[in-house]
C-alpha cells in the first residue's frame, strides 16, 4: 500500500468517528515508507496553499537527595487522565504556551494545524513548520488564524513508501536559551490522546561563550548534520547558525541519532551501530543478553528468500558480531542457533488484538499500528514460534486508567543479566544502552548494513558508561504508586544515574498462543466488537 492509499483508508476510517466527543484533527496515517525536493512557502500564502487532508517548561526531574535524572515525560491524555496529577506528565500546551517562547521549529509527519496552533501563546514571534506535503491540514479556527502571519512552512516532497517521520520541537526563548523536545506523537488531537505517547525533554541549553567547534559535542554535530541534510535555504540560514551558538555540554551523555535519505551522511542503523560501544569479551559464562524492540509498526521481511526480520536478523547479529557488512542474509535456523549459543534473547513488544480490543478506547486506538503479517506468514511465524520473540504488556502491571492501551513510542534497548540477577529483578531494570526514536522497525526508517534509510527520523541514544542507565515504567510512578506505596521512583544503585521511563510495564509478557494471542493486523477483518461495543472496521 502506498502513502496516498494509506491516507485515504485512514481518512475514511476516522471520518466515521464523532469528534464532538474526542476533538478535532486527523489521525496518523501510519508508515508510508525521501527525496530532498523541498519547497518553502511564504507565510502570506499559507492559507491558500496548504493541502486539505480532511477530504481523504519542565526541567529534568531530580529526586530529592539523589542524582536520578528522568528526561522523559508521559503525554497526558484528556481521555484517560482526568483528575490525575503528576510531575511525570507533559502536554503540548505546556511545551508551546510559554510567554517567554520567542520562536519554535516543529518537525512532524502530520500537522493538525488548528489543534497545534491553539497551543501557542500569542506572544510567540515565529513558528516554522517542517513537514511532508499532503500532511498539513488547513487552518480554520479563529484562534489558529491569529498565527498565520507568524508562520513559515517548509514542505518536503516524498516518493511512495517514504515519509518525513521525524518528531521534534526546537524552542528558542527570549533569553537566547533553547530546549529540544521529541514527542512520540504527531501533532493531531487524536494521536496525542488515544495511543500512549511519551516525550523526551532536553535540559535548557544556554548560549555558548565560544565559537562552534566540530567534535566538541556529538549531539550538536549530529543535529547539525541532520539539518544540513535537508539542503534547504531556510534551515541553513535561520536554524543551523542558531544551533551552532548553543552550549550542548548538558547533553554530553546523550547522542542525537537520525535517519536521512541524503547520501552525504551516514545515518540510520549505520549511525547507531557506529555510536555504540564495540563488543568486548567473549560469550562464555552465565551472562544473558536481552534485546528489546517496542515499535508501533513492523515492516516487511528484509528478504523474500529468508523471511528475516530487521531486528532479529540484522540489528542483533551485527551488534553481536554474528555477521558483518559483507555477510549473506541469515536463515532463521542460523539465527536461532547463534542466539542459543551466545545466550541472546530477543523481545518484540507489539500489541495483540485482545489488548487493543479491551483497552479503554477500544478500536479507536488501533489506527496507528501496522504489521501486515498476512502478507508474509512465514515472517510472522518465524518471529512468533521459532524465535519466540513476540511480547505484550504485562497484564499484572497495567493501570486501570489506561490498561493495555497500545504504545506509539519506539524504544530499542539492550541489557545484560546473570541467572541470579534475573530471579531478583526485571531483566530490564538496568540497561547497557537505549535509543528512543521516531524510527519504526522498517528498512525505510533505518536502512540496513549497506543501504541508506529512506525516511527522515530523529532519536536520542543513551549508553551506560560513566552514568548508570536504569529503566522504569510510568505505570508505577503515575498510576500504581497511589495503590502500591512501595512503587515509588526507584533510587539508583549507582550515581549518577539516568532513568529511562517507558509507557509499558516491565518485564513484558510472552504471547500466549494457546489462548489466542496474535499480533494486531490493521488490514485483517475482525468480526469483533471492542469493550465499548464498537465493531472493528478496516
Amino acid at each position: 500500500m502506498n502513502s496516498s492509499d494509506c491516507r485515504k483508508r485512514v481518512s475514511e476510517r476516522w471520518s466515521k468517528v464523532d469528534y464532538r466527543v474526542l476533538g478535532d484533527g486527523t489521525s496518523d496515517l501510519g508508515e508510508s515508507e525521501c527525496s530532498t525536493d523541498i519547497e518553502e512557502r511564504d507565510s502570506k500564502r499559507v492559507r491558500q496553499e496548504i493541502i486539505d487532508l480532511t477530504a481523504l517548561d519542565d526541567e529534568e526531574e531530580k529526586s530529592e537527595g539523589s542524582a536520578v535524572v528522568t528526561p522523559f515525560r508521559l503525554m497526558r491524555s484528556s481521555i484517560y487522565d482526568g483528575g490525575i496529577n503528576s510531575p511525570h506528565f507533559i502536554t503540548l500546551e505546556e511545551i508551546l504556551s510559554s510567554k517567554s517562547l520567542k520562536s519554535c521549529v516543529l518537525f512532524s509527519y502530520q500537522f493538525g494545524m488548528d489543534f497545534l496552533l491553539e497551543q501557542f501563546h500569542t506572544s510567540v514571534e515565529k513558528i516554522t513548520i517542517i513537514g511532508q506535503r499532503g500532511t498539513i491540514t488547513p487552518i480554520t479556527s479563529g484562534r489558529a488564524l491569529e498565527f498565520v502571519k507568524k508562520l513559515d512552512i517548509v514542505e518536503i516532497f516524498m516518493p511512495p513508501y517514504t515519509c518525513h517521520h521525524s518528531k521534534m520541537i526546537v524552542s528558542f526563548f527570549k533569553d537566547d536559551s533553547c530546549k529540544i523536545y521529541m514527542p512520540s506523537n504527531n501533532f493531531t488531537y487524536e494521536e496525542t490522546n488515544l495511543p500512549q505517547q511519551v516525550c523526551w525533554c532536553s535540559p535548557v541549553l544556554q548560549r555558548s561563550n565560544g565559537m562552534y567547534s566540530r567534535n566538541s559535542s556529538k549531539f550538536q554535530d549530529n543535529l547539525i548534520d541532520y539539518l544540513a541534510s535537508y539542503e534547504n535555504n531556510l534551515i541553513n540560514r535561520r536554524l543551523i547558525p542558531v544551533i551552532k551558538k548553543l552550549n550542548f555540554e548538558p547533553l554530553k551523555n546523550v547522542q542525537f541519532i537520525y535517519s536521512t535519505p541524503s547520501k552525504k551522511f551516514a545515518s540510520g542503523f549505520q549511525l547507531l551501530a557506529d555510536s555504540l560501544p564495540r563488543k568486548t569479551g567473549t560469550d562464555e559464562g552465565d551472562a544473558l543478553k536481552h534485546y528489546l524492540c517496542q515499535s508501533s509498526t513492523i515492516g516487511s521481511a528484509i528478504s523474500k528468500k529468508t523471511h528475516g526480520n530487521l531486528f532479529t536478523h540484522v540489528f542483533i547479529p551485527y551488534l553481536e558480531e554474528i555477521m558483518t557488512k559483507s555477510s549473506k542474509p541469515l536463515q532463521t535456523d542460523t539465527v536461532l542457533q547463534e542466539f542459543n549459543k551466545r545466550r541472546i534473547k530477543p523481545y518484540i513488544l507489539y500489541p495483540t488484538v485482545q489488548e487493543i480490543q479491551n483497552s479503554p478506547a477500544g478500536w479507536l486506538s488501533s489506527g496507528w499500528f501496522h504489521f501486515n503479517r498476512l502478507k508474509d506468514v512465514v515472517h510472522y511465524d518465524n518471529l512468533l514460534k521459532k524465535l519466540d520473540a513476540f511480547y505484550k504488556q504485562n497484564p499484572n502491571d497495567l493501570s486501570r486508567e489506561r490498561k493495555a492501551t497500545p504504545c506509539h513510542s519506539k524504544f530499542y534497548f539492550k541489557s545484560t543479566t546473570t541467572n541470579g540477577e534475573e530471579k531478583q529483578n526485571s531483566q530490564f531494570d538496568n540497561l547497557d544502552w537505549c535509543i528512543y526514536t521516531s524510527s519504526n522497525l522498517s528498512l525505510s526508517a533505518w536502512g540496513n548494513l549497506n543501504g541508506l534509510p529512506r525516511n527522515y527520523e530523529v532519536g536520542v541514544l543513551f549508553v551506560s558508561d560513566q552514568n548508570s542507565l536504569q529503566c522504569q515504567s510510568f505505570n508505577d510512578v503515575i498510576y500504581n504508586r497511589y495503590r502500591l506505596k512501595s512503587r515509588e521512583l526507584k533510587q539508583p544503585s549507582v550515581a549518577p544515574s539516568t532513568v529511562i521511563m517507558v509507557p509499558f510495564g516491565l518485564p513484558p509478557t510472552k504471547y500466549d498462543i494457546e489462548k489466542g494471542d496474535e499480533a494486531f493486523c490493521m488490514s485483517k477483518n475482525y468480526d469483533l466488537v471492542d469493550i465499548n461495543g464498537r465493531a472493528y472496521e478496516t
